[in-house]
């Protein structure tokens, strides 16, 4: 019974002999479309393993300043659109939403 790994160094060894005993002008570009598929793979595996990690990595370090602030923003529109829903309500309150800037001003 033959294994897989020899069909695949049988195919291995076909590309091979075929390759080399082709012209340089049609082995040039055959190896550089091989090698830019191949770096493309990778790159996207690269990516998404690096997606993956970030998202563990900040999930874990709790929130920043940037959540805050998103959802101090998301939360002034939210009272907006109320406001703007009910015209007998008026414009929202001034300061209840509070966004704390920690940067010395300059």
């Amino acid at each position: 019974m033959i294994a897989m790994r020899d069909y695949v160094t049988a195919w291995a060894d076909w590309i091979a002999q075929h390759l080399t005993s082709a012209p340089l002008w049609l082995q040039a570009p055959i190896v550089i479309l091989g090698a830019l598929i191949l770096c493309a793979v990778l790159a996207i595996i690269l990516l998404r393993i690096i997606d993956f990690l970030s998202v563990k990595v900040f999930r874990s370090s709790g929130p920043t300043r940037t959540h805050s602030a998103l959802r101090a923003q998301r939360a002034l529109r939210a009272q907006r659109r109320q406001a703007s829903e009910d015209p007998q309500q008026g414009p929202p309150e001034c300061g209840s939403v509070r966004i704390i800037v920690s940067e010395d001003p300059r």
